[in-house]
């Protein structure tokens, strides 16, 4: 967020930007809001006839917003106005950096203001924590990314062994009992592929962790107890299931309803909530400590 900043001359007036000052291609892909909010006004004693806001920067996509009069003392919302960065641009990036973009304002053919904001761009596997869009971990989860297969082969031999079906069908038994027995068999092939705990990778930002997303864990056999949370949530899903992401300080596993339902919101901390779902006789939520995985 910026505090009002004034323009002073014939067109005197003040600009309130309140922008996300921080990008990544999770919080671009999923529509999060990166500016809540740009309100120009009018201080001067005239109205203002053709005015544009134009933001742009090297890593953006132009945006403008054009009213026809701003009256005198009143103030003007620009809504829909948005931080839009080249989805390849935040792709390709591996480390976060630091740029800046400008927002001008002309009234008629004069320009009346002009000002450079900070914005900090961050990698395409960097979480930025729970502390700030904690939601943006379900971003991470990928449950269709072709390598999760080579687990799903896997875990429906398991499920032959145990059950004499194959199937990975979800939800579709209506059996509680199966659900676990398909949670169980992807446990079981996610631990025959060997991985080994380790910490997470080397990160030089302020908040949050970076991610080793699916294919980089199956791949080079490393991962840490978020790493593994969400491969094991994206097989999950991939299946049919609907995962939880359990986090405590410092640490985070898995859950997984046992019937068609979900949590009614996006992010929760009822801890009690939890421990009613897997109490004796309830049985609605079955929990995976991921880093046994490891074992």
């Amino acid at each position: 967020m910026e505090p009002n900043k004034a323009f002073s001359g014939r067109h005197a007036g003040s600009l309130l930007l309140e922008y996300l000052d921080f990008i990544n291609f999770a919080i671009q892909h999923n529509g999060i809001r990166t500016i809540s909010r740009c309100a120009i006004t009018n201080e001067s004693d005239h109205d203002w006839n053709d005015a544009t806001i134009l933001i742009e920067g090297s890593y953006l996509k132009p945006t403008s917003y054009h009213i026809d009069v701003i009256p005198a003392g009143k103030t003007i919302e620009a809504e829909g106005m948005e931080l839009k960065v080249d989805a390849a641009e935040l792709v390709a990036l591996t480390e976060g950096i630091d740029t800046a973009f400008t927002c001008t304002i002309t009234i008629g053919d004069e320009e009346a203001y002009r000002q450079e904001y900070e914005i900090h761009l961050m990698a395409y596997d960097q979480w930025t924590g729970a502390q700030i869009l904690p939601e943006m971990l379900a971003a991470f989860v990928t449950p269709n990314h072709p390598i999760i297969s080579r687990v799903l082969v896997k875990a429906a031999k398991f499920m032959e062994k145990w059950t004499g079906s194959n199937s990975l069908s979800g939800y579709q038994s209506q059996d509680a009992s199966i659900v676990r027995w398909q949670v169980a068999a992807i446990f079981e092939a996610l631990r025959s592929e060997g991985i080994v705990y380790n910490n997470p990778p080397a990160s030089f930002e302020k908040a949050g962790q970076r991610i080793r997303l699916v294919d980089k864990v199956l791949n080079e056999k490393l991962g840490t107890c978020l790493d593994l949370t969400l491969l094991f949530a994206s097989c999950i899903e991939n299946i049919g299931l609907y995962p939880l992401l359990v986090l405590f300080e410092g640490h985070i596993f898995l859950g997984v309803w046992q019937d068609e339902v979900f949590y009614p919101q996006v992010t929760g901390d009822d801890r009690e909530f939890l421990l009613k779902g897997c109490a004796d006789g309830v049985h609605d939520i079955v929990f995976v400590e991921t880093t046994m995985l490891t074992s």
